[in-house]
């Protein structure tokens, strides 16, 4: 396992966050690596070292835990440097997967004041069959409202897998490959 020059910390509901950050783990030469899972209680956040966060939305916030992690992280003076994943349904339509043309990533950014080097939205997995029956219908109510599927029982996932290649491809140092930067 290679050392990463930043710290990776994942918050997740059904364990696709989980995915997208191993993935990128792997995209940028790290295979197998050691991340935070944000728990009720933020972790002590090293400000020396940059972080990645990588969390998701439901019903239009990110999970508290998350929530919380940035409330903590922006105590910090001055705070890290940042690379924000969010992981949501919205970015599942083309050209919504920046700051500014993805609503939950904006106002996440907007109320914690972010400043981060990098940011992205990415699709997640729209799996009703492993929602709890009130889950479902809010979240086919969601979908009616910005024309999704709302059978009840669809399983997709929508993360553009290229997608988030590119976007690891694009991460500035101390983020970007970690194999390109060992030679």
């Amino acid at each position: 396992m290679t050392a990463a020059a930043f710290d990776v910390y994942v918050a997740s509901h059904d364990g696709h966050s989980l995915r997208v950050a191993t993935h990128i783990m792997q995209r940028l030469g790290l295979g197998a690596y050691d991340y935070a899972r944000l728990g009720a209680t933020p972790p002590v956040i090293d400000p020396a070292r940059p972080v990645l966060l990588v969390a998701p939305v439901r019903y239009g916030y990110h999970m508290p835990e998350a929530e919380a992690f940035l409330t903590a992280l922006m105590a910090q003076t001055p705070p890290p440097p940042l690379v924000f994943v969010s992981v949501n349904l919205t970015a599942r339509k083309e050209g919504r997967q920046t700051i500014e043309t993805n609503a939950y990533l904006k106002k996440c950014v907007d109320k914690f004041k972010l400043k981060p080097v990098a940011a992205r939205a990415v699709a997640g997995v729209l799996d009703y069959p492993k929602y709890k029956w009130l889950d479902r219908q809010l979240i086919r109510m969601i979908m009616k409202m910005s024309k999704g599927p709302t059978g009840g029982w669809e399983v997709i996932e929508y993360t553009d897998w290229e997608d988030v290649d590119a976007f690891c491809d694009s991460l500035p140092a101390p983020f970007g490959r970690m194999a390109q930067a060992a030679e």
